[in-house]
């Protein structure tokens, strides 16, 4: 160094200093780019400062340094406007992430507050399982874990469910009809036990007989009207009308009998 000239120990400096390592700082307050930027900056200027010392005939254009610190700082603002989208575009995903958990946990599967509760299980093949604790564990089949399944709209086709109010008139149906053959069924009886009561007089020497009878079954009553003809003492012919009730129902027989 001491046998240099003096050009000779300025330009050896100049390499040197471009040629060293660039320290980037311990500091979190800024990114390593806008560090190097930063370095590159100080030694761009160490650089003019030792040209312009030593009267050097071509110092480093100033214009060029400029435009290569604009260039670095636009690369630097374009990357971190590219961060600051792409973690915008994180958050978004983020938000909406939580937003359909929170509304999965609120309409089928956790109860409230329920981090620790029993998630549904479907098992088998084609099944669904909806709320906590449910398992369905045979195919093609959905579980609601011992839930009511609440607004459900009236069935219209073959497949439909049915609600409530639907098997509510079917089932009042059923009633009134169940109830309409148990009230006729005890009219029939009625009748039978009246029709029943119809006897001849056996004592008797004349032709024609009228005879009444009455039967009752349970809440049931029924009326009946006989006649009886007798030509001779080896024939006889007779004949019923029944009602119950009202004439609604009623029951007619025909019979005759032979004697030898």
């Amino acid at each position: 160094m001491l046998f240099l000239s003096k050009r000779a120990r300025i330009q050896f400096a100049l390499l040197t200093l471009c040629l060293s390592p660039i320290p980037l700082s311990a500091s979190g307050s800024s990114s390593p780019q806008e560090q190097r930027i930063g370095v590159l900056e100080s030694q761009v200027d160490a650089i003019i400062k030792i040209q312009k010392w030593q009267g050097c005939p071509t110092p480093l254009c100033s214009s060029t340094v400029a435009q290569t610190r604009h260039d670095l700082r636009a690369h630097t603002e374009a990357s971190g406007k590219r961060f600051l989208e792409l973690n915008n575009r994180l958050d978004t995903a983020e938000s909406a992430q939580q937003s359909l958990r929170d509304n999965t946990m609120r309409h089928m599967a956790l109860a409230p507050g329920g981090e620790d509760a029993p998630l549904p299980v479907a098992s088998a093949p084609g099944s669904v399982a909806i709320g906590t604790g449910s398992v369905a564990d045979s195919p093609d089949t959905a579980a609601f874990g011992n839930r009511r399944l609440v607004r459900v709209a009236a069935g219209r086709a073959p497949g439909d469910a049915v609600n409530v109010a639907q098997l509510g008139a079917v089932r009042s149906r059923l009633e009134q009809r169940i109830a309409d053959v148990d009230s006729r069924a005890r009219k029939g009886i009625a009748l039978t036990v009246a029709m029943a009561a119809l006897k001849p007089h056996p004592g008797s020497a004349k032709q024609h007989q009228v005879a009444l009878g009455v039967g009752q079954y349970r809440d049931r009553q029924g009326l009946a009207l006989g006649y009886f003809h007798v030509p001779n003492d080896r024939f006889m012919m007779h004949a019923g009308l029944a009602v119950s009730g009202s004439t609604d129902q009623a029951a007619a027989a025909l019979g005759a009998v032979w004697s030898w």
